[in-house]
């Protein structure tokens, strides 16, 4: 019943450290932040349930504590794992390794200039395909003429 409690632990603190570090890495759902979140869950996870398994097993049991060669090989597995996992996650057409959409393209727009035409006197002429919105223009002389 200790093993149960002591593989229990290692899990449950797995399953906390985990997906936080998966988080704060850029993930937060399947596939977001890619291979590198994927990666950070996995490695903390891996570094924190190894942990526990290793000195817990150590003071109730006696086995001999984890080796540190171990230890570094079980987080590097985790980090390999869950980054492949997460990298196979990711939409299609996002970047594999952070999960990021692309960059779309921008292209520059022009905008033609429709309706008044500056032509250096005080006359306003209409352009095609535009309605008069005024029938009278006041002239510099003060005299009320029609526009058209």
């Amino acid at each position: 019943m200790t093993a149960f409690g002591i593989g229990a632990a290692a899990g449950a603190l797995a399953g906390i450290v985990g997906p936080a570090a998966f988080t704060a890495a850029g993930g937060g759902a399947a596939g977001a932040g890619g291979f590198l979140a994927g990666a950070a869950g996995g490695a903390a996870g891996a570094a924190v349930s190894q942990t526990v398994l290793s000195v817990g097993n150590h003071i109730a049991f006696g086995d001999p504590l984890m080796s540190a060669r171990d230890f570094a090989k079980g987080i590097i597995f985790g980090a390999v794992l869950g980054g492949l996992i997460n990298m196979s996650q990711v939409p299609k057409g996002n970047n594999p390794w952070n999960g990021n959409a692309p960059n779309p393209k921008v292209e520059a727009i022009t905008i033609k200039e429709v309706g008044v035409v500056k032509t250096g006197n005080p006359e306003i002429k209409q352009m095609p395909n535009c309605q008069v919105l005024q029938t009278q223009v006041q002239h510099p002389q003060h005299k009320t003429t029609p526009l058209l």
